[in-house]
């Protein structure tokens, strides 16, 4: 968020979930976890207009697959 704050751009979301579980001592440890931090990130990205709507099937896409693998989490 403080990155796009900024008007920066942002990077790969890899390295912004490895700086969370800096800050945080492995507050990221199952693949679900992984899963859920993108979802929300995603979800908070396209409602605050930063994703571009011709997205929004990939982003769709995702979520179904998301719903489906946490299923009963």
């Amino acid at each position: 968020m403080e990155v796009l704050a900024r008007g920066e751009v942002l990077g790969e979301m890899t390295g912004y979930l490895q700086e969370v579980r800096k800050q945080r001592n492995n507050s990221i440890q199952t693949d679900q976890q992984y899963l859920y931090v993108h979802q929300v990130l995603l979800i908070f990205l396209r409602k605050a207009g930063f994703i571009p709507e011709t997205l929004g099937p990939a982003l769709d896409t995702f979520t179904s697959a998301y719903n489906s693998a946490t299923c009963g989490f």
